[in-house]
Parts: C-alpha cells; structure tokens; sequence
C-alpha cells in the first residue's frame, strides 16, 4: 500500500479499515419476496442433504427465476442471490456424494447462477466470497465486529463444526483489517 491514507481509498476496493475484506454493512439474510422459492430450500438445505431430496425439491418444485436490477436492486441482493445459487447448486451437485456428482445443473439453478455470477464477475463456484464474506451477521446488531458476535447465515450440514470452519476464516479477516489499517 504504501500511500497515505487519506490518499488511498480503501472502500474503492471494497475494503473496511475496521473489519478487512468483510462488508462493512452485513450481508442480507434474504432476497426479495420473489425469490421466496431459493430462500425456503436453501433455510431446509442441511435436512435435504441429509435426507438426500433437495434434487427431488429442485427438479420438481422450483420454477426459472430471472435474475435483474429490478427484482435485485442492491450489491447487497446479488450477493446473497449468489451465495444462494452456490449452496443450492453445490448440494445439488453433490447431494450423493462423489460416486453420484452429476455432469450439469438444471436450468432453474444453471441460468440464474450463470448470470448472478457474471453480473458479479466471479465464477459459478462455490468461492471464499459466497461461503465466508457474505455468509454471516451479527448476533447483536449494536456490538461489536468481533468474532464472538458473528454467526453464519447458511451451511451444507447444520453442524457448529461447519460455522466454524467458516468462523475461523472471519476471525482472520478482522485480525487482518488492523494490519491494513496499519499499511495505509
């Protein structure tokens, strides 16, 4: 970094002089009532994969959602239309385990995921951005950005295990936002 802070605009490159690469505001816990459908499988989404019926739910009862600025209004709402689209495609693919992992998505995942992805410009993957940076709020709204007052909003299994192994990285973006501060 080098420059002076006042000289270096960190929020420019989406980064908080107090809690790194985390969002300064957090992220939503849900889209807009119109993709009610995605929010409802991805809350029951550990009990599907457990169950092994989320392909049997996608194939069968969710429709083709178009995903646009007027329906997702805020940088916010593609984030969490992405992050959606990754767990929902992620348990899909995987639902089975790696003897049953399937050669594509359906359309009512594939399109939608494609094009938040794009708009986004990340890959239609399941990536740091969708499972960590986007995936937590707090416990209590007014405390402080500190690890003990994060909690993660979606998970494959249901498990603390899982919160955790997405808590640790949270934990290294707040240690992190001191050093950044420091460098600029």
């Amino acid at each position: 970094f080098g420059m002076a802070a006042e000289r270096f605009d960190l929020e420019a490159y989406g980064i908080s002089s107090t809690i790194g690469f985390l969002p300064d505001e957090p992220p939503l816990d849900r889209l807009p009532e119109k993709y009610c459908k995605w929010e409802e499988l991805v809350s029951r989404l550990p009990e599907l994969l457990r169950e092994q019926t989320l392909r049997v739910e996608i194939d069968n009862r969710l429709p083709l959602l178009t995903v646009s600025d007027t329906w997702l209004t805020s940088e916010r709402h593609w984030n969490r239309a992405y992050l959606v689209l990754t767990f929902l495609s992620q348990g899909y693919m995987w639902e089975k385990g790696e003897e049953g992992t399937l050669p594509s998505l359906p359309q009512q995942l594939a399109v939608p995921w494609w094009e938040t992805s794009h708009r986004l410009g990340l890959p239609p993957v399941a990536t740091y951005a969708a499972v960590v940076l986007w995936n937590w709020r707090f416990k209590d709204p007014q405390g402080p950005p500190i690890l003990e007052n994060l909690e993660i909003l979606t998970t494959y299994t249901g498990t603390r295990d899982e919160e955790w192994f997405y808590l640790i990285s949270m934990a290294t973006e707040l240690a992190a936002a001191e050093g950044i501060k420091a460098s600029v």
